[in-house]
C-alpha cells in the first residue's frame, strides 16, 4: 500500500486593509477593495483553503494591530494588502499609513 509523502497543505491567510485619508479631497482608496475581496481567497493565497478578512477605514488603531497579529500567527501562506495614504510625520520623521 502506497502513501503519499506530501506534507498537509495550511490553509492560507489574505488581509486586505485600506484607509482614506480624512481631508477635503479624499482618495478613493477603500472603493477598491470591494473588488479584490470578490476573488475567492485561496486564489488570492495561492492553496486550496484559505481565510480573508478586510478592514475599510478602520477607526481604531487597536483593531489594526489585532489583526495584523492574527494573520502573522497564522502558519500557512500570507497575504496582506495595505492600500492607504502615505504622510511623512515632520517630527519624528517617520512614515505613517
Amino acid at each position: 500500500m502506497a502513501t503519499s509523502t506530501r506534507p498537509a497543505e495550511h490553509p492560507g491567510y489574505a488581509l486586505l486593509i485600506a484607509a482614506e485619508p480624512s481631508v477635503r479631497h479624499p482618495l478613493a482608496v477603500a472603493a477598491m477593495l470591494p473588488q479584490l475581496a470578490a476573488v475567492p481567497p485561496a486564489r488570492l493565497v495561492g492553496t486550496s483553503y484559505a481565510s480573508a478578512v478586510q478592514l475599510a477605514n478602520p477607526d481604531d488603531p487597536n483593531t489594526v494591530l489585532t489583526t495584523v497579529r492574527t494573520a502573522a500567527a497564522v502558519e500557512g501562506p500570507l497575504l496582506v494588502y495595505v492600500a492607504g495614504h502615505l504622510v511623512v510625520d515632520t517630527r519624528q520623521h517617520r512614515l505613517h499609513l
